[in-house]
């Protein structure tokens, strides 16, 4: 009990600071979110744990050997928005979704290369190989994702030439990949918004794609009302602090008409940016989530404080995201000039 009132009364001694450090909107916006985090706590060391308290008080085993039914590692580690065009679909089919809804558009072919940037853990280079045949080379500055990954693929003696793993970032593939390296597909799926910039790794990729190679990107873009239209300080804020804790760089930022004129200036072709409904990436993952946070609790299943609130932050962001209009899930195809010769 004492490391409770520890931890609460460590966060509630953050607003003294809020109060004096902050003023007008940003000040409004902080204690805002203050009160919220106040909330979440209160709820998460308190009513969650005498919950599970009491189902171990009253049972003799409870539901502790649900732990020992618990496959690790999982069979899949997905990390995207997903796309949940269905009812009851689990997060990694949604996930499978976005990247089949993409790659879907670009045409992809049997036997032919591929540079995957921003892979997670993996599942994206998996998929590539093993349904679409292709030869994957794959990009991420992740390093506890890369290990990850290289484990998989190595431990499987069917992908260990089917698949190649670097550990490299994005904002300059060039210095990753060897000056005669180049692929007919470039594919980043979730991931492109967060690159310093998205129109450097763009240019970057086009020189990297050989002629008539196709990009693929699932990323987002900004609503036309939010960006052209009379926007409260707050979703301004909103906005600032959503791209400060996802790393996303303001010049990043632009709406469909600006990012396919864009794209088109850096000399790519047949410049395609398809918008998403909002309610089958954001609504859906944000519901998944809520669900999640209850499912872990009803099956007793133990999460740390911190992925606690990263769940309950998660699917409040979504949430939000899912019934405003501020951002616009997209997917973006084009292609570099030249005859097709995949």
């Amino acid at each position: 009990m004492l490391v409770k009132f520890s931890v609460l009364i460590g966060y509630l001694s953050c607003l003294p600071w809020i109060a004096w450090s902050t003023d007008g909107s940003l000040n409004m916006m902080l204690t805002y979110l203050h009160a919220v985090g106040v909330c979440i706590l209160l709820y998460v060391l308190f009513f969650a744990s005498a919950t599970l308290a009491e189902q171990k008080t009253n049972d003799l085993y409870g539901l502790r050997h649900i732990l020992f039914n618990v496959e690790l590692p999982p069979k899949t580690m997905w990390f995207n928005m997903g796309l949940w065009d269905k009812k009851g679909i689990r997060f990694p089919t949604a996930c499978e979704n976005l990247v089949h809804a993409v790659v879907s558009k670009m045409d992809m072919k049997a036997g032919s290369s591929v540079l995957d940037v921003g892979f997670g853990c993996g599942d994206s280079c998996i998929l590539l190989a093993e349904t679409y045949h292709c030869q994957v080379t794959g990009l991420t500055n992740e390093l506890s994702q890369w290990k990850i990954a290289e484990k998989r693929v190595s431990s499987q003696e069917h992908l260990r030439n089917k698949i190649q793993l670097i550990h490299g970032s994005a904002d300059n593939i060039h210095q990753w990949l060897p000056p005669t390296t180049s692929f007919d597909y470039i594919l980043s799926i979730d991931s492109a918004y967060h690159y310093n910039t998205r129109w450097s790794f763009l240019k970057d990729a086009r020189d990297k794609l050989n002629i008539g190679g196709v990009v693929g990107l699932y990323d987002l873009a900004l609503d036309d009302s939010f960006a052209n239209g009379t926007r409260s300080p707050f979703a301004t804020l909103f906005l600032k602090c959503i791209c400060k804790a996802m790393h996303v760089p303001i010049r990043n930022l632009v709406t469909v008409t600006e990012y396919k004129r864009i794209v088109s200036d850096l000399a790519y072709l047949n410049v395609q940016v398809q918008p998403l409904d909002r309610r089958v990436v954001f609504g859906g993952l944000a519901n998944t989530l809520a669900q999640l946070d209850v499912t872990t609790k009803q099956y007793g299943i133990g999460v740390s404080l911190s992925n606690k609130l990263f769940l309950k932050a998660s699917r409040f962001i979504f949430d939000v995201l899912a019934k405003s209009s501020i951002f616009i899930p997209i997917i973006v195809i084009c292609r570099k000039e030249g005859t097709e010769t995949m």
